[in-house]
């Protein structure tokens, strides 16, 4: 069970638009599911609903509502399972989002044990953990809705199917109410098991007060429900997505794996990721790669990181994409190198089972092979640590693993003839230590190292301790100089996107640049394979097109898919999180901020050849896509779902926020729009005073826009404040140098002065 952390804050340069959005979301009146989707604003009379003097006849009813939920798993069995209940005679479920969340095929038995098939993913809400889908049905019995608060101490009853028991009832009361992750939650005084999730929680008179998402992990009999407010939200505001589309989420691309022995393996983000036991012997499964393996030689490569340290999870090669094929993997401590020749125990061979001293445990390791004929040589982490000769199988496949039942992630798979090393050669390496001024990492000698010490015993201790301190220190100082090498390569390739040299025809990257600026926080991102995957969706799109179709035709296309096909909408509960800045986790979740979404829409309309610009304004974003002929361009409000807007309707939005100027009506470049992005993520930092976050993008900003004296001086601040002092007192002398901006010269050699001192004060 899970609630997922959301933050309801104003940021002040976006406030005014979240102000109005927010308004309209939370001020809605009290109304019934029905009345919600028809809708009408007319709310129901309470006095409507049954009244219910016990909780048998209670329970009687409400079991006439109640489905249950299945998530389907690739093999056909359940994966998971959870409560669900009707809100709507046409068919209309809502249940907890969690269950159905991986994407997989969704489940519904109705009240009578009748399958009901679902059509849609209504509406969600993953910050709520809720989710409305949408099955095929015109009669069933739908619940109300409580109008009025419900009051702490009120007698409740939920009614469900836990651990797959069908129609179990719990009485309880209302507790209280407590914020979990910025959300609040009605806390209930009855058990919660393994399966309640989506369950109603309803007051005597049968209305639906909540629906239960979690279950305390300190107290017994308790649990937590999220108020039925956000169901009514929902249903203000729906987003279908199609069933069919909705079942992609996780899966695995058919034409690069194929899974042997069950599991639960899927997508994850860019990578691969594996929990449940295989069919196989020992709880083994494969996933195989399809793609042709280089026949002579090839070299095999995968980053691994295990949830559990006692799984056991690697590479395979020469694969018959069966029972037979060598391993190479962590196993409870060590690793091991396996040849499979069968089904059994009795037919496996372990070739290299030893501890290494490389493996880095709750980190990501990196696993590589290169095969030469029948000699095999075998890296952990850039280090060679074995090397095999046998002949007993040869060629054929090579792909991933995973024992009993371990749950693990892989990312980076690489398969090609020669990859190029983990570790630099020598020359390099010596390169770095220089630089690094000769750190050095010695493993204690045990005993012998204790004896040296013992005539100095008084002091050897203290002395230790400082020495450990300092070491301390100077990793810190280290993984910072990591971060900072991260950040200035991805600065470099920001820049030589946005500014292409070479053919005349060249122009900027706009969607490359959006991800580079996710990367810049997460060195994960895997720039060119979200590329690959907005070029798909865009193949999709051109499927769906005849020849000759014309812009308004392609246009459309678009709109039918990014809206209605795959459910993109702007992200109104999670609103300032950064990873609505994030393009790639915009394109993973399909919702974000205005201007990360009107990036994916304009990269998609070039790619179905259709023009289009962005438009900042303030605090909002949308596109333009300039007209053809006579005709007037069309304003688009991709935040809002592809809203058309007319010029006036632009007006009127900047009027109630700012001083009309023309320049709103500029197309933004691309750096522009790069520089926008970082904008509000740096918004966000200072917000939480995340001294690194900002250090990261007043760089970036001040790299790409090198001239700007509000950036210059933000990154002078943060330089001093994160001690990176030489570098403040470079940008003290800037200004200093450029009296133009009209600075106050004496107060910047006073600043010179104290960076001086403080930097002399360091460096003693």
């Amino acid at each position: 069970m899970l609630i997922v952390k959301t933050r309801w804050k104003c940021i002040p340069s976006v406030g005014g638009f979240v102000r109005i959005l927010f308004l309209a979301i939370f001020c809605l009146p009290d109304t019934s599911p029905a009345q919600l989707k028809s809708g009408s604003s007319k709310p129901k009379s309470q006095s409507s609903a049954p009244q219910v003097s016990s909780v048998p006849e209670l329970a009687e009813r409400i079991k006439q509502s109640l489905v249950s939920v299945k998530v389907v798993g690739r093999d056909g069995r359940d994966a998971s399972f959870a409560t669900g209940f009707v809100i709507s005679e046409d068919g209309l479920i809502a249940t907890a989002f969690h269950s159905i969340a991986k994407g997989y095929g969704v489940a519904v038995i109705g009240p009578a044990d009748q399958q009901l098939r679902v059509t849609e993913i209504y509406a969600r809400l993953p910050a709520a953990d809720l989710v409305v889908l949408k099955v095929d049905a015109d009669s069933l019995s739908p619940l109300t809705f409580r109008d009025a608060r419900p009051p702490d101490g009120l007698d409740v009853v939920a009614v469900g199917h836990p651990r797959g028991k069908r129609n179990s009832v719990v009485r309880g009361v209302l507790s209280r109410r407590e914020t979990i992750d910025d959300l609040e939650m009605l806390q209930l005084s009855l058990p919660v098991e393994r399966g309640s999730s989506g369950e109603p929680v309803v007051d005597r008179e049968g209305r639906v007060i909540g629906v239960v998402t979690l279950k305390s992990s300190v107290q017994e009999n308790t649990g937590y429900a999220v108020p039925v407010k956000h169901l009514r939200r929902m249903l203000a505001d729906p987003v279908p997505i199609p069933i069919d589309r909705w079942e992609t989420i996780g899966r695995l691309d058919a034409a690069r794996w194929q899974v042997k022995w069950d599991a639960n393996w899927r997508r994850r983000g860019t990578g691969v990721a594996v929990d449940g036991y295989g069919k196989s012997f020992g709880g083994r499964s494969l996933c195989l790669w399809q793609p042709k393996v280089p026949e002579q030689k090839f070299e095999l490569q995968v980053d691994l990181r295990l949830e559990n340290e006692d799984g056991a999870a690697g590479l395979i090669f020469c694969s018959d994409g069966g029972d037979r094929h060598f391993g190479f993997y962590p196993s409870a401590g060590r690793m091991r190198v396996t040849r499979f020749s069968g089904p059994t125990v009795n037919s496996w061979t372990i070739l290299k089972n030893d501890p290494q001293r490389a493996w880095q445990p709750g980190e990501w390791n990196t696993l590589k092979v290169r095969g030469d004929g029948a000699k095999f040589t075998f890296w952990l982490n850039g280090e060679q640590i074995y090397q095999v000769v046998d002949d007993r199988l040869a060629g054929g496949q090579v792909g991933l693993a995973a024992f009993r039942g371990t749950q693990a992630q892989f990312r980076r798979f690489q398969v090609a003839s020669s990859i190029p090393d983990l570790l630099p050669d020598a020359t390099t390496q010596q390169a770095i230590t220089d630089i690094l001024g000769g750190v050095r990492s010695e493993r204690p000698a045990g005993q012998k190292l204790v004896d040296r010490l013992r005539p100095y015993q008084r002091f050897a201790a203290r002395s230790l301790e400082h020495r450990a301190r300092d070491l301390e220190r100077q990793a810190e100082q280290i993984r910072r100089l990591a971060a900072d090498v991260h950040a200035d390569q991805v600065q470099q390739q920001l820049l030589e996107t946005l500014n292409p040299t070479g053919d005349e025809r060249s122009s900027p990257n706009l969607l490359q640049a959006a991800l580079l600026v996710a990367r810049l926080d997460n060195p994960d991102v895997d720039v060119q394979a979200y590329e690959e995957k907005v070029d798909a969706i865009a193949g999709q799109i051109r499927a769906t097109l005849p020849p000759d179709a014309d812009r308004q035709r392609r246009v459309d296309a678009l709109d039918e898919m990014m809206f209605r096909q795959l459910g993109y909408r702007g992200s109104r509960f999670e609103y300032y999180s950064q990873a609505n800045s994030y393009l790639n986790q915009v394109i993973d979740d399909r919702e974000g901020l205005p201007i990360a979404l009107c990036v994916l829409y304009i990269e998609l309309g070039r790619r179905l050849d259709v023009p289009m610009e962005g438009l900042g304004l303030p605090g909002h974003f949308v596109v333009r896509i300039p007209g053809e002929g006579e005709t007037t361009a069309t304003f688009v409000d991709v935040f809002h779902q592809g809203k058309r807007m007319s010029r006036d309707d632009i007006e009127t939005l900047i009027a109630d926020r700012a001083r009309m100027s023309p320049t709103y009506f500029e197309a933004q470049s691309a750096a522009r729009i790069v520089e926008r992005m970082l904008r509000n993520l740096l918004g966000l930092a200072e917000e939480n005073q995340a001294d690194d976050d900002i250090f990261r993008y007043v760089e970036t900003l001040a790299a790409l826009n090198s001239s700007e004296p509000e950036y210059r001086a933000k990154r002078m601040m943060i330089r001093a404040q994160t001690d990176r002092l030489s570098e403040a007192i470079d940008d003290v002398n800037w200004f200093i140098g450029n009296e133009a901006f009209g600075a106050d010269l004496d107060q910047f050699y006073e600043l010179r002065a104290e960076f001086e001192r403080r930097r002399d004060l360091q460096n003693r």
